[in-house]
């Protein structure tokens, strides 16, 4: 019997740390974020990552990430991009109990990963 509770906890174990989502989806994500103005700046989370049309790969987290998209002249345009399970965690065999895929991200996806921003004219 104790040989059995020993090989139960050892599959347990082995399960519980696959990185199935880790491994096939991998632990960043491409996006584009395109606007009406050609040339305006594209800020995640405050950086500087580029102008419109902009395509880059980012980081894959479990918290939201926020998109500014600006232009001298243009309101500011800010939207938030949020995370939401990737079912190719599921592979795992455990799901939302891989430690892997959680801590490396791959547990999580971007969805929609492709944002068309309308700026509009300042007032001034």
């Amino acid at each position: 019997m104790k040989k059995l509770l020993t090989i139960l906890l050892c599959v347990g174990m082995a399960l519980m740390f696959t990185s199935c989502a880790t491994i096939i989806e991998g632990t960043s994500e491409t996006i584009s974020v395109d606007s009406n103005v050609k040339g305006a700046k594209v800020y995640i989370d405050n950086s500087y990552v580029g102008d419109t049309p902009y395509v880059g790969t980012i980081s894959k987290a479990k918290e939201s990430k926020t998109i500014k998209v600006s232009k001298t002249g243009y309101e500011d345009s800010m939207t938030i991009l949020n995370p939401t399970y990737n079912n190719v965690a599921l592979l795992s065999g455990v799901g939302f109990l891989s430690t892997t895929d959680y801590e490396t991200g791959a547990m999580w996806k971007y969805d929609p990963a492709a944002f068309y921003v309308t700026l509009t004219k300042s007032a001034e």
